[in-house]
């Protein structure tokens, strides 16, 4: 069997086992796999030859050290998967490494570019369905996944507490969150009055608390490119 088609076979098996959004990684890596290899068996896959397909990843300035190293742990559990259903004799990823250098955290956004940036969606026409959304995250300390999902089955009757367990991923599909931990926050005065301005009289527990323009979920990525992204330049505010 050549590589590209068992590394094809492994993607199929993965479909139904894991996220859409994290499927789709495995779908983009499959050109990599395919150009590299091109008619090779499986059993030419030497450990030499694992690191020199790492090698030539590295090489490819679009790809970030960390991601290349995600690549290689696929080669890896592919292998495993296979030996496992005996299409393989050994596996050469198992000792292939991808260093990845350290890199350091962005500074924490200051009260007073906080308020900077929640008074610059307030105050624009274009911008302003999400300010509610974006001072919520600011108050709670949501991932923007979280804060989407925010449904009002979600809140309590008062409005003074919300149950954060699930995140959207691209406006899409609904998961548990990154931690995989549910918790329940008690929401400031501030907070409370926020989600109490917002609540409809008649709603459904499903409805989403914030939404796009348009009434959809939100899409992280459309959000952040058109929305997240020019506010801080605007302001000056490193991202």
């Amino acid at each position: 069997m050549s590589v590209s088609e068992l590394f094809d076979q492994f993607v199929e098996y993965k479909r139904r086992k894991i996220e859409a959004d994290t499927f789709a990684k495995y779908t983009a890596f499959q050109k990599h796999v395919s150009v590299f290899f091109k008619s090779k068996t499986t059993i030419s896959v030497s450990e030499s030859v694992a690191e020199n397909f790492r090698d030539w990843l590295l090489s490819d300035r679009s790809l970030e050290p960390v991601t290349v190293r995600e690549r290689i742990i696929m080669m890896n559990a592919c292998w495993e998967w296979a030996h496992k259903k005996k299409l393989v004799l050994e596996n050469p990823w198992a000792d292939v490494k991808v260093s990845v250098p350290p890199k350091q955290r962005p500074e924490p956004f200051t009260l007073t570019e906080m308020s900077a940036i929640v008074h610059k969606f307030r105050s624009d026409s274009n911008f302003s369905n999400y300010a509610d959304y974006v001072g919520f995250k600011f108050g709670v300390g949501l991932r923007t996944g979280e804060a989407a999902a925010l449904q009002w089955r979600h809140c309590s009757a008062e409005c003074d507490r919300i149950w954060i367990g699930e995140s959207l991923s691209n406006g899409g599909s609904r998961k548990s969150t990154k931690t995989n931990k549910a918790r329940t926050v008690p929401l400031t005065p501030r907070l409370q009055q926020l989600l109490l301005d917002r609540r409809p009289i008649e709603r459904l527990p499903d409805n989403l608390i914030f939404t796009s323009s348009e009434g959809r979920a939100i899409d992280s990525k459309n959000f952040c490119n058109r929305y997240w992204k020019p506010t801080l330049a605007s302001l000056g505010i490193d991202y």
